[in-house]
């Protein structure tokens, strides 16, 4: 679904949490999620109680792909369940996130919690509330609702979600209940990656003195528009870089300090921040002493093969000053195709930046 404005909700994204990875549902995840829900236990308490046999649950299955805000749910590599968001009403501001199942073998490890912490905190950069309906007879879920913050409400008219109340019990939980609460959003776990030099380890905030050190070469900053940072300022970003959320929430950050296994220093600094489309970027540092001599295209195949193969992402983008030859080569090397180029993208030390946008589609 096309992302028609900053106040509109985009029903399928990519959301990553600390366990728990959801991408948008498709006909390809069809026989691994049926082989998640052909349990009769997960459904004896719903109101659909045969939903493990595969004629039943290909309807299910097909009115989330109908839908396009259906997710699918992997821990690891393992798809364990789905849940979606429908009912999206732009003029009551509201949402309802629903027909969410888990493997048995998943319920009662906070799994149900994060899911319902990403799916929620997503939600509410959009609108105001979110509905949840649950059946009946659905106790087990209906006392999950209840630790979360989930308020009962009933009669109809009482909410824009359509259902019998007879049969359901419907749970609303507003942006305000939901922020009173503190729940934290999961942080995203992420990987430790190698090359055959270097250990790629994620930036946590010990990492300051050395990230300092690296950025202390002021040749380094010539085409970005800033210059090396105090210790006490770097202690200040390698925070910010740990939290793996941009200050605004709206992308994950993932930042890599690059160590080379002779020297055991850190030479290279590379960055990944990934938007709820499924689109990334992409940007690097690397120590003059250590340039040209493979050390940047050697990760960069390591982090894309990771952003493919373990996040799933469909594309990866570097913008880059239109002066830096040798990032543009860099590019072209690891099959980057220029797709535009911005004129007077930004203006400093005294100089317009034009900038290239290079985009590798996987």
């Amino acid at each position: 679904m096309p992302h028609l404005g900053e106040n509109t909700l985009r029903l399928q994204a990519y959301l990553f949490g600390a366990t728990l990875k959801l991408r948008p549902l498709t006909q390809d995840h069809f026989e691994a999620l049926y082989q998640a829900a052909a349990d009769p236990l997960i459904w004896e308490q719903h109101p659909d109680r045969e939903r493990y046999k595969k004629e039943v649950f290909q309807k299910y299955f097909a009115s989330g792909i109908a839908s396009q805000g259906a997710f699918a749910i992997f821990k690891e590599d393992q798809l364990i369940g789905s849940s979606r968001y429908t009912m999206f009403n732009p003029e009551t501001s509201s949402v309802e996130i629903g027909y969410t199942f888990l493997k048995r073998e998943y319920w009662g490890q906070k799994i149900n919690l994060e899911l319902k912490c990403l799916m929620l905190n997503y939600a509410f950069r959009f609108v105001s509330t979110c509905y949840f309906v649950v059946g009946a007879q659905n106790l087990r879920s209906q006392k999950a609702m209840a630790k979360i913050g989930g308020k009962p409400i009933s009669g109809v008219g009482a909410t824009p979600v359509q259902t019998d109340f007879s049969k359901s019990v419907v749970f609303e939980i507003t942006k305000s209940q939901w922020q009173d609460q503190n729940f934290l959003e999961p942080i995203f776990h992420q990987n430790s990656l190698e090359t055959s030099r270097m250990a790629l380890e994620p930036i946590e905030v010990d990492h300051a003195p050395e990230m300092c050190e690296l950025f202390s070469d002021k040749e380094l900053h010539k085409f970005v528009p800033f210059e090396a940072l105090s210790l006490e300022d770097q202690v200040s970003r390698c925070s910010r870089w740990a939290k793996r959320r941009s200050p605004e929430g709206d992308e994950v950050w993932l930042n890599w300090a690059g160590r080379e296994r002779e020297s055991q220093k850190v030479i290279a600094h590379f960055q990944v921040g990934i938007k709820f489309d499924g689109t990334a970027s992409i940007g690097y540092l690397v120590a003059r002493n250590f340039q040209r001599q493979g050390f940047a295209s050697e990760a960069i195949s390591i982090l894309f093969a990771y952003l493919n193969s373990e996040l799933k992402l469909r594309e990866v983008k570097l913008w880059t000053d239109t002066r830096n030859i040798a990032s543009h080569q860099l590019a072209k090397k690891m099959g980057m195709i220029c797709v535009d180029t911005i004129k007077e993208a930004d203006f400093f030390k005294g100089a317009t930046s034009d900038e290239f946008v290079f985009s590798k589609v996987f």
